[in-house]
């Protein structure tokens, strides 16, 4: 997979620090394929209504064409939303992959999706992988207080290496996408 890294223009890069002194890289056990489109869905526990997608696309990859970013999502304070993130690749549109399917299953026990959220959001990650680590394609979010936030979307390539306590800089990124966020009182 080409990797791929976009902040909007209200979001900034965290840098977050590795746990422990070295840093685990993952073997190259096989070749990748683009990731054109990362595709965040939420709908509100309460009133399925209230729900929406945010499409980050780059349709011929890194590099051409600048890419269609995010739009802002709008969330409500006191609301629980289900959240999912699916990984495209739309570089041939007449023959569309969607890559979550192989992340999601075969490929499960050698991937993460990070959720990394600022201060008034939080998300736990829903789904687990086929030996029960922690996945990332399902999760539930919640607005802690009104105003600002970015989510950062981090699906990190772990073959091999993942355990229970992998963390954002083990591996290496396949996709990262920040996706603003405004939070309301209803």
């Amino acid at each position: 997979m080409k990797t791929i890294k976009i902040v909007s223009g209200l979001a900034a890069i965290a840098l977050l620090a590795a746990c422990g002194d070295s840093v685990r890289t993952p073997e190259e056990d096989h070749e990748h394929e683009s990731i054109t489109t990362v595709e965040l869905k939420f709908v509100n526990k309460a009133s399925a209504s209230d729900s929406f997608t945010l499409k980050y696309l780059d349709a011929d990859g890194i590099g051409g064409a600048a890419p269609t970013l995010p739009s802002l999502g709008r969330l409500k304070t006191g609301a629980t939303y289900d959240a999912s993130v699916r990984f495209l690749d739309q570089s041939n549109p007449s023959d569309v992959h969607d890559l979550s399917e192989e992340i999601g299953g075969a490929e499960s026990d050698d991937h993460r999706i990070f959720w990394i959220t600022g201060s008034r959001l939080t998300a736990t990650i829903a789904d687990k992988d086929s030996k029960g680590l922690l996945l990332g394609l399902k999760a539930t979010v919640a607005p802690l207080s009104a105003g600002t936030d970015t989510l950062h979307i981090n699906l990190r390539h772990l073959p091999g290496i993942k355990t229970a306590n992998s963390t954002i800089t083990d591996g290496e990124t396949d996709a990262e996408v920040a996706f603003p966020f405004e939070i309301a009182v209803p």
